[in-house]
């Protein structure tokens, strides 16, 4: 069936400082950051990547690292990577996000790229094996070749929430959630990029465009500033999106179509100030609805007014093969 379709673009929200940024522009790999490690066995390729080939008929890990990197209570790590083939449990490669060692624990974070289900994961590790924390999508990264988008969002020292997309997904997709409270007296920590290769193949590894940022106290988003809904995209009959002032969280947010039912799935868009609503159910085009939502919270954790909407779909004008474009319509009539 054909889809009625609008397109939105976000700037990340001003309340983001970007703590590191990395676009391996070069000449150098340390000419934006102090990288450290096994800084001669990467390299900047023509297309200014970080590339990694492991060595011929050898096993083993490779890594480079950034030491003092700020910590927040609120967090948000972004890269991209490209693997040329089929990882596995021993072929793939770990970022290491979160560390830190106190009296009793020393405890780190990383999402794992590929494994013999080819997902991409985020597991913790204290002095025993690694626990699994969020297990993504099976088969993503099935393909040799697929440049995957990689976020995860620490929200309030406790929430890890993964999302992953590939170039030819628009859309982050929410892997799951985890809760595991971290320290917020832990000030800063190492981001680590390790490679595991194998011996019966040469493997090639590249990634790009990391960055590393945080949500500074007294900034928007803040428990003093509530976002604001700025606008509303139905993106297909079956989806709304919801574009927020500032960055918001959905951990407990409900949003409902009156009689008709709640949506099915939340996740994040082009960022935490983008909410993605899929619903089990479509909407009939001239018809009128009504949206309620409610659940919301700020990244500082406080309550967003409970909002109802009025919304609905028109048809374009707009001849076949394409499909028509959709208008969107929405009136702001009551809260809470």
């Amino acid at each position: 069936m054909k889809q009625i379709i609008t397109f939105l673009t976000i700037l990340l929200p001003i309340s983001l400082f970007a703590q590191i940024n990395e676009t391996f522009s070069g000449p150098e790999i340390t000419s934006e950051n102090p990288w450290k490690g096994d800084i001669d066995e990467f390299w900047i390729n023509p297309y200014q990547e970080l590339e990694f080939i492991s060595i011929p008929g050898d096993a083993g890990e490779m890594s480079i690292y950034l030491t003092e990197v700020p910590y927040h209570t609120n967090m948000m790590w972004e890269l991209e990577v490209t693997l040329d083939f089929k990882p596995t449990n021993s072929n793939n490669c770990r970022i290491q996000v979160f560390s830190y060692t106190n009296l009793t624990l020393t405890e780190k974070f990383y999402i794992q790229i590929g494994n013999n289900n080819t997902q991409i994961s985020l597991y913790r590790q204290d002095t025993g094996n690694p626990v699994l924390c969020i297990g993504g999508r099976r088969s993503l990264i099935e393909s040799p070749y697929t440049k995957v988008y990689i976020r995860l969002l620490l929200l309030e020292s406790k929430t890890w929430v993964l999302q992953t997309r590939t170039e030819n997904e628009p859309v982050y997709t929410t892997e799951g959630t985890y809760n595991r409270t971290v320290p917020d007296y832990i000030k800063k920590g190492t981001f680590m990029i390790t490679c595991r290769y194998i011996k019966s193949r040469i493997s090639t590894f590249w990634f790009d465009n990391i960055s590393i940022q945080s949500y500074e106290e007294g900034s928007p988003g803040d428990k003093d500033d509530i976002p604001e809904l700025e606008n509303i995209i139905i993106r297909s009959l079956s989806q709304i999106e919801l574009a927020y002032t500032a960055p918001v969280n959905i951990s407990t947010a409900v949003v409902t179509i009156t009689g008709m039912g709640k949506a099915e799935k939340l996740a994040y868009g082009e960022n935490n100030a983008c909410v993605l609503c899929d619903f089990p159910f479509q909407l009939e085009k001239e018809e009128t609805y009504e949206l309620e939502i409610k659940g919301l919270k700020t990244i500082a954790g406080t309550n967003v007014p409970t909002e109802k909407w009025e919304i609905a779909v028109e048809e374009g004008n707009t001849p076949p093969p394409e499909p028509p474009p959709a208008e969107k319509i929405y009136r702001r009539y009551g809260s809470d």
